[in-house]
């Protein structure tokens, strides 16, 4: 446990250069699960994020009239939260985190269920938290996705074995399960919800290839119009679903 917990501050410890360096445009990217879970969910109440990082989401929800709170396994992320946004985070797995059940009208994973060791009971935990009317938010790197399929395909020819590009447990960015919508649409269903939709999507986004040079230039620009294909087509690198917690019978 000790070994574990060390390797996971280590491995999300810098807050400036694990994401996104722009906070306005971070901001501005929350936006969006706001106006999707405020379309089920009008009327505004507490919301919890799952995976909170540096806390862009839980500011951008207060500032919307929401009651926010977040948990990330990071301390240095709950740390920067605090400090440079002034929310309410706390440190720890979900699972070990104290909060009372059914305290919350919605939840929010973005871009977290792919690195948790145990997503399923994740999912149940959520299902606990939220009240009866709650609603869960999810956004989620798509195993299907055109980009990753042929990726998968150029990286397994050249290499020789069956190989993958987007599932990284052991390097950044600890990726350790890949989802499609069938069995997101499984785990959601085994830990008591009812999914209200789920689509994939995305036109651009979804990583670079690192690097300089002309060819990694000419393979970013590749990958670039591979995903917006894969968005307009139906097979793109994000999953966005929400789901209702399912009355008990």
């Amino acid at each position: 446990n000790y070994r574990y917990e060390k390797d996971i501050q280590n491995n999300f410890n810098d807050p400036v250069d694990y994401f996104e360096k722009d906070v306005q445009a971070r901001l501005a990217m929350f936006e969006h699960p706001l106006d999707e879970i405020e379309k089920i969910r009008p009327r505004k109440g507490h919301i919890l994020d799952v995976g909170c990082g540096r806390g862009e989401f839980l500011y951008a929800a207060n500032k919307r009239g929401w009651e926010a709170a977040g948990t990330d396994i990071s301390e240095s992320f709950v740390r920067y939260a605090r400090d440079n946004f002034k929310v309410d985070a706390l440190t720890g797995d979900l699972e070990k985190v104290d909060l009372p059940s059914e305290s919350f009208d919605a939840v929010t994973l973005i871009s977290v269920i792919q690195y948790l060791q145990d997503p399923l009971a994740t999912l149940k935990k959520i299902n606990s938290l939220l009240n009866v009317d709650g609603v869960l938010y999810i956004e989620v790197t798509n195993n299907d996705a055109l980009v990753f399929k042929i990726g998968d395909l150029l990286k397994s020819m050249r290499e020789g074995r069956k190989v993958t590009t987007h599932l990284s447990p052991l390097f950044p960015s600890y990726q350790l399960y890949g989802f499609n919508k069938k069995s997101l649409s499984t785990a959601l269903e085994l830990a008591g919800f009812a999914i209200s939709y789920i689509k994939t999507g995305g036109v651009y986004g979804g990583g670079r290839v690192g690097g300089s040079g002309l060819g990694n230039s000419i393979l970013n620009l590749m990958r670039s119009l591979i995903i917006f294909i894969g968005g307009i087509t139906g097979r793109g690198h994000l999953i966005f679903c929400i789901a209702k917690k399912r009355k008990r019978r």
